[in-house]
């Protein structure tokens, strides 16, 4: 059931994804990364995931 779950999640995720052309995944420099505070660190890696994948489904999260 929860593999099932999770299919049907993915597939509708793809389809009503607002980002019609996905960027392409940016490099991560971990040393400077690692310095910052990690609140900051999370709206970061956050705000990167956002950019490839927004749906209302990940809004829901």
């Amino acid at each position: 059931a929860q593999e099932f779950l999770r299919y049907l999640l993915e597939g509708l995720h793809e389809d009503v994804n607002r980002v019609s052309q996905r960027p392409p995944a940016e490099v991560a420099n971990y040393e400077t990364e690692d310095k910052l505070d990690d609140l900051l660190k999370s709206e970061l890696y956050w705000n990167r995931y956002l950019k490839r994948d927004n749906s209302i489904i990940v809004g829901k999260l």
